[in-house]
């Protein structure tokens, strides 16, 4: 019985280990993989029950008789002891502090931002295939009879920018991401900076079936290991690939490695100040909130003609200027100037494929 014990043990030692490091190999963060079928996710090393793994029980060992033991003699009273003085009250901890980020024992909660940084702070996808199927059927052309196979590579980067000369940030769903962002945002982290920087690209978004040979976008992506996501000049040449996992590091890198090739100011300092603007807007958002709540109750309990009913309101008017000023600033720092923005197909030679005049698109 206890060999059986021994070797039942070992086999769910053994099933534990194999679990863990298997869910140490799946992606932290981001979405990874190429595109593929999804995996099975990773399940409990034993049955689950209720919700819980539920591990099997190991049958016990028959326990040896206990000995009887022998009667105790007869002890002495005891001495009463006095009674233990109450517990002290104890003093019920004060409310965090303003501002300080609530937590749940893991990382810090990510910071709500104001409404008007939410304005900019996400992201704009632009979709090509829509566009394009839209364009051919307003053309009355046979889109499947004039496209029954994928472009050449070149003409595919060149119906995809049209006329946006801003280098392009291309993101290709697969099982794991469809519908969402999750192969080039955090789940984990602070998006701001990346979210900034989306701003001088031109973001496209790609279907799951582009892989598909006979798609009309195919030739965008590499044949053998097409990546997940790709930065790239508007004609398709510098292209900088990253897997669904890329950490944000590298993605950074790559991004301003772009913009510093295609752009004429420097987009590290422009975006450190859109970073320090950003917390100015939710400091100012803040306040208005604040001070629009106080002018409704104030009309409520005395009108709007009322003396501090006016004080308010032309504090709120001052607030709103000052909003005003921060994203004339903004404008002005995002405005880096593109080096080449009237460049035309054959400008520069892309990466593969035959180059196409400008009336092809």
């Amino acid at each position: 019985m206890k060999k059986i014990f021994l070797i039942f043990t070992s086999l769910a030692g053994v099933l534990l280990l194999a679990g863990t490091a298997a869910a140490a190999e799946m992606p932290a963060d981001q979405c990874g993989g190429y595109g593929g079928p999804p995996p099975p996710p990773p399940g409990p090393s034993y049955p689950v029950a209720d919700g819980k793994a539920a591990r099997p029980s190991t049958p016990s060992s028959p326990s040896a008789p206990s000995t009887p033991s022998k009667p105790s003699s007869p002890s002495t009273p005891t001495t009463p002891t006095s009674p233990a003085a109450p517990a002290s009250p104890t003093t019920p901890a004060g409310p965090a502090a303003p501002g300080a980020p609530a937590t749940t024992g893991g990382a810090p909660l990510p910071t709500e931002h104001g409404r008007t940084a939410k304005t900019f702070l996400k992201m704009k996808w632009d979709y090509p295939v829509h566009q394009f199927f839209n364009q051919e059927r307003s053309n009355a052309f046979t889109v499947a009879g004039r496209y029954a196979s994928a472009m050449s590579r070149t003409e595919a980067f060149y119906r995809v920018s049209e006329d946006d000369r801003r280098p392009l940030l291309v993101l290709r769903e697969c099982f794991h991401c469809n519908g969402t962002d999750d192969a080039l945002l955090s789940s984990t982290s602070g998006n701001e900076r990346t979210l900034i920087m989306t701003r001088w690209f031109h973001c496209v978004k790609m279907p799951l079936d582009v892989l598909h040979e006979d798609h009309i976008f195919r030739n965008l992506f590499e044949q053998e290991h097409p990546p997940h996501v790709f930065l790239a000049r508007w004609d398709g040449s510098e292209i900088i690939t990253f897997k669904g996992n890329a950490n944000q590091k590298d993605l950074w890198d790559g991004m301003y490695t772009m913009l510093s090739a295609e752009y004429k100011k420097d987009a590290r300092r422009a975006v450190k100040d859109i970073e320090l603007l950003v917390a100015q807007y939710d400091m100012y958002d803040e306040k208005i909130t604040r001070l629009e709540n106080a002018y409704e109750l104030q009309v409520e309990d005395s009108g709007e003609k009322s003396r501090k009913a006016k004080k308010l309101q032309n504090r709120l008017a001052e607030l709103n200027d000052d909003l005003a000023d921060l994203q004339k600033a903004e404008g002005k720092a995002s405005d880096l100037k593109l080096k080449n923005p009237k460049d035309r197909p054959n400008a520069h030679k892309a990466t593969q494929g035959t180059p196409v005049p400008a009336s092809a698109y």
